[in-house]
């Protein structure tokens, strides 16, 4: 489906002059994703905010941490920007382990209950994103530890609880 997107745009642009982007997303986390494979990193955040257990899975895979605010930056910027060259842009976070994000999540909420299950999810995350930073601007502001803490908090927030200060 995400392919026959792209090639509809390339054929309106081609034939009609229809200006479109496409934009590539790859592990989005934060506040607001609840759903798709990659969805589990906002749920182990939100396990850990509400003191509930989570068995993580892909706990051997590297992923693309893409904090959902970078994400919808990218989409104001590629809607303001001026016509570019490239018609469809990978946009990146930062390829780190979940085992770095489950133990950061930890060293935060030292009381978490997040369980790392083996297996990868098996695509590469390794994606080419200079053409956005070249011809839109955008890079990503958050680090995977900043996005964390800032889902986390705004989880406690939600249930009324105080905020953790990044240690």
């Amino acid at each position: 489906m995400k392919s026959m997107n792209e090639r509809y745009a390339a054929h309106y642009f081609d034939n009609y002059g229809v200006d479109t982007i496409g934009l590539r997303f790859t592990a989005v986390y934060g506040v607001g994703r609840t759903r798709g494979m990659s969805s589990f990193s906002t749920q182990m955040i939100e396990a850990a905010a509400h003191g509930k257990p989570y068995v993580s899975p892909f706990g051997d895979d590297a992923i693309d941490w893409q904090y959902v605010e970078d994400v919808s930056r990218s989409i104001v910027m590629s809607c303001t920007c001026p016509a570019t060259k490239t018609r469809v842009f990978n946009v990146k976070g930062g390829i780190r382990t979940v085992k770095e994000g489950v133990t950061y999540l930890k060293k935060l909420v030292p009381s978490a209950q997040i369980t790392l299950e083996p297996g990868v999810f098996g695509i590469s995350w390794d994606y080419d994103a200079d053409p956005i930073a070249q011809e839109v601007g955008f890079t990503p502001q958050y680090t995977m530890e900043q996005g964390i803490l800032k889902t986390l908090n705004h989880f406690r927030e939600l249930a009324g609880s105080d905020p953790i200060q990044e240690p």
